[in-house]
């Protein structure tokens, strides 16, 4: 097994929150902001406070990872640039972490199944199970109409994400007995879980150049057409 490096940091802003983490071997920090439309202008500032934590300077990190998606794609344009421009200064890798992988991380169950409210009616979808120390994909980050989600195999789910408290009925219905357990907090991904999954990727060999970490955006249109919007 790889051994990560030993100074890393963290950056989530698939979301409303803006979250930033990172570690020294065993010594960990961590801010989360909500932020709304404010990612691109306290991210800097709060990871500039993990330095002065830390007692490092940001060019000492070797490591970055970030929350690629699905989300809000505007925050995932200014993780994922924050981090390619810090890769690009520093000279360091970068691991572009699935959020919804750091939002199953978060509830420390083993049989996960995110949905994100997508806006525009629908839900960013995927299911996820905790085996061998790792997280398999069981059904891939999709977007769909909450009455049409995938089917989830088996029984024994947990829930979570925004998407359960937009579409809570509809879900239920779509769902029944399979999803067990839908947490009532309202899971956002935050930076620490991404930090953790960073170490993991980098394990698994999954770093790459920052001139080829892309965000994971899963749709590609971000508004209803005037006709749409009439619908």
């Amino acid at each position: 097994m790889t051994i990560p490096p030993n100074k890393i940091l963290a950056i989530e802003t698939s979301s409303e929150m803006c979250s930033v983490a990172a570690s020294v071997g065993d010594q960990v920090v961590s801010r989360h902001v909500m932020a709304g439309q404010t990612h691109s202008q306290i991210i800097l500032p709060l990871i500039d406070e993990l330095m002065v934590e830390l007692g490092i300077s940001i060019n000492e990190i070797e490591l970055i990872g970030f929350g690629a998606g699905p989300g809000s794609f505007t925050g995932l344009r200014i993780g994922c640039g924050v981090a390619q421009g810090l890769g690009f200064s520093i000279g360091c890798r970068l691991i572009p972490v699935n959020s919804m992988i750091a939002m199953a991380q978060m509830t420390g169950k083993t049989k996960i199944v995110v949905c994100i409210d997508a806006r525009m009616k629908q839900v960013y979808n995927g299911a996820y199970v905790f085996e061998g120390n790792r997280w398999i994909e069981v059904i891939a980050a999709n977007v769909s109409n909450p009455d049409e989600v995938p089917p989830l195999p088996g029984e024994g789910w947990a829930g979570c994400g925004t998407g359960f408290l937009a579409y809570a009925e509809v879900l239920r219905g779509q769902y029944g007995e399979v999803v067990s357990l839908v947490s009532q907090e309202l899971f956002v991904p935050n930076a620490l879980s991404v930090l953790k999954l960073t170490v993991s990727g980098f394990e698994d060999g999954l770093a790459v150049e920052p001139e080829n970490a892309l965000p994971l955006y899963v749709r590609d249109k971000v508004a209803l057409t005037l006709e749409e919007q009439g619908r």
